[in-house]
């Protein structure tokens, strides 16, 4: 906050808007398939490898957007770039589950993910602009925001659906919005960011990449988003199957497990706002870990549904504290830099749906999970170094 008691400043108000109404429409999307999965399991006939094969395709798409973003956000600038993934998206998503063939509906989800990257990369460009040095508040929110979209996402989908609509009217409805989403952003005004001289800066040295900043946050991300994805796309899969007589709704554990996330991305950047950045990390990380484990441990679906939002609460700013502090340490080519850790989640998003479909048809759906859970292990690893790398940023 500054003198004035404003914790942006008036000129960044409307193109944080934007930024925020795009990430709950963000948010929204990537809850799609997760909340729809056992009505499209059960009408496609998929197996969960096949299923796992679809949203590992989206990850695909996302992880080549998000290197390809960072480029051309330098070349085209911030608003060609969302927009542009955002007509893409919406055609995607619009047309997604039309026929129940895989060949048809793996590239539709590649291309959501392509326009799910280019959302991700500007977001995280613009807000690091908007976002004074050590504070995490901007960013923190502004990835909030994603998570009040993956929270209201499963609970619209379970109205509509209770309503007496098909699935495949869920995505049609959200094809519709993402394109309403495009015509907005052709308006926000890019131009009142803080501009970074990113073309007279050097060339990009190979001791720079290799750095153990850009490696560890990369890492962190990747691992991150494994567990974040993976728990969002499989834990109403996972109710269904492991507490069938439970009356919490299985849809409904997805929003649960995004308020979790909500929650702590609304408050940790003001209650925690004394501690160091990089113990916030190191904290969030342990608490994933730990709530994770007696989620999957807990015979009772109330434990095993409270230790889930715990995991979204220790999920909540791992994402947003790493983009702040690296995004604020790499002002010389920051775009690229940002585009380069942005496609960790990417990386992370694609391994584990395929992964998690494969033991969970060869071991059982628990199986999965704990495969997930060694994934928060290297998490807490990474998030070490991370913060050992931290330590030996030159002053700026």
């Amino acid at each position: 906050m500054n003198k004035t008691g404003r914790y942006i400043e008036r000129q960044y108000l409307f193109p944080y808007a934007g930024m925020f109404l795009n990430f709950v429409l963000f948010g929204i999307n990537v809850t799609l398939i997760g909340a729809t999965m056992p009505l499209i399991l059960a009408d496609f006939g998929w197996s969960y490898t096949t299923i796992g094969t679809v949203l590992a395709a989206g990850s695909i798409g996302y992880f080549f957007s998000t290197i390809i973003c960072g480029f051309l956000i330098k070349k085209i600038g911030p608003r060609a770039v969302i927009c542009g993934g955002l007509f893409i998206g919406a055609a995607s998503v619009f047309f997604f589950g039309s026929l129940p063939f895989i060949w048809l509906n793996l590239p539709l989800n590649f291309l959501k993910g392509v326009g799910i990257g280019s959302v991700e990369v500007t977001v995280n460009y613009s807000v690091v602009r908007m976002e004074r040095k050590n504070e995490n508040h901007l960013m923190s929110v502004v990835h909030a925001a994603f998570s009040i979209g993956a929270v209201i996402g499963p609970i619209i989908i379970g109205s509509i659906l209770a309503a007496g609509a098909g699935w495949q009217t869920v995505f049609r409805l959200q094809g519709i919005f993402t394109a309403g989403m495009a015509l907005f952003s052709l308006t926000i005004p890019f131009s009142r960011l803080h501009p970074v001289n990113e073309g007279k800066a050097e060339k990009i040295s190979l001791r720079r990449i290799m750095g153990p900043m850009l490696v560890f946050s990369f890492l962190t991300i990747l691992l991150y988003v494994a567990v974040e994805i993976g728990i969002s796309n499989w834990i109403a899969e996972y109710f269904t199957v492991s507490f069938p007589q439970t009356k919490i709704g299985s849809a409904f554990m997805v929003s649960l497990f995004w308020a979790g996330l909500l929650a702590g991305r609304l408050l940790l950047p003001f209650f925690a706002k004394r501690i160091a950045l990089p113990m916030q990390l190191i904290s969030l990380s342990i608490l994933t870990l730990v709530s994770l484990i007696l989620s999957i441990v807990a015979s009772n679906p109330v434990p095993a549904a409270t230790f889930f939002v715990l995991t979204g609460l220790g999920c909540s700013s791992i994402y947003p504290l790493v983009m702040t502090i690296a995004g604020q340490y790499f002002r010389d080519h920051q775009s690229f830099m940002l585009g380069v850790i942005s496609s960790g989640g990417g990386i992370g998003a694609f391994l584990y749906p395929f992964v998690m479909g494969a033991i969970a048809d060869a071991f059982g759906l628990t199986a999965g999970f704990i495969f997930l859970i060694a994934c928060g292990f290297l998490l807490i690893g990474s998030v070490l170094m991370m913060a050992k790398g931290q330590s030996v940023i030159r002053s700026r």
